[in-house]
């Protein structure tokens, strides 16, 4: 197998994994995720005679909640697009829940016109914006009486069918690290695939270890942008922090 022939193959999965992710890019669309933490931050004890008061209000505990929400997608979310009937809300875990109090600690934005308030009951957080492009969203903490601080959400934004998820941490990759990052998916993978291939040809060995070595390349290749692009994903301007 000649030199110019292993080039071609390399040529070849380079334009397989470029069309890859060109189907990938072509059919982006917005996604609507966020990310939990929280505490309890005091709580009775009746045994012990202690009393917790809340605005002079009796309360069994105080517990809270703080909810990082974001566009993880490509295109923009749009707070028009929430359908009507289905407000994104996130309700919280737990009987005889009373939410004390809801404040945006921050915002990616100003502009997204971003807010979160409870419902009439004071047991869901509802939230709204104008629009958030990729990465901008807003942080927001929730104090309540529940003894748990997790929470659910429901409601639907069109043009986002994977919905509204919640998603783990992660460290965000820094944007000057994007580039060579990208040269390396496909420099790494072609160099590593050229270097065996010329030492399988000097080996005689048949295309079926060839074959081998291209998929193993592709496969590389793909996992190394999957791993890439799920790093991008975190939003670098909502820190969550328990302090």
């Amino acid at each position: 197998m000649s030199f110019s022939n292993i080039l071609g193959i390399a040529g070849v999965l380079t334009g397989v994994a470029g069309i890859v992710v060109g189907v990938v890019y072509s059919q982006a669309s917005g996604k609507p995720v966020f990310k939990v933490i929280g505490n309890i931050v005091i709580r009775g004890s009746v045994g012990e005679n202690i009393s917790i008061l809340y605005d002079n209000i009796p309360v069994p505990c105080v517990t809270r909640t703080r909810v990082a929400f974001w566009n993880a997608g490509r295109k923009t979310l749009h707070g028009g697009d929430i359908v009507k009937g289905y407000p994104i809300r996130f309700h919280l875990e737990g009987d005889d829940i009373r939410i004390l109090d809801v404040t945006i600690l921050s915002r990616s934005d100003e502009e997204n016109a971003f807010s979160a308030i409870t419902d009439e009951d004071n047991t869901v957080v509802q939230i709204d914006f104008d629009y958030l492009e990729r990465h901008q969203g807003a942080v927001f903490e929730i104090l309540h009486t529940a003894r748990k601080w997790g929470v659910s959400v429901s409601g639907t934004l069109k043009g986002s069918p994977s919905g509204i998820r919640e998603v783990g941490g992660g460290s965000p990759v820094s944007r000057k690290w994007i580039v060579p990052l990208t040269l390396a998916i496909v420099v790494l993978p072609m160099s590593l695939l050229v270097a065996t291939a010329i030492i399988l040809d000097q080996y005689n060995l048949g295309l079926a270890y060839q074959g081998i070595l291209g998929l193993v390349g592709l496969t590389i290749m793909c996992t190394l942008f999957a791993a890439i692009e799920y790093q991008l994903r975190t939003p670098k301007r909502l820190p969550l922090s328990e302090k």
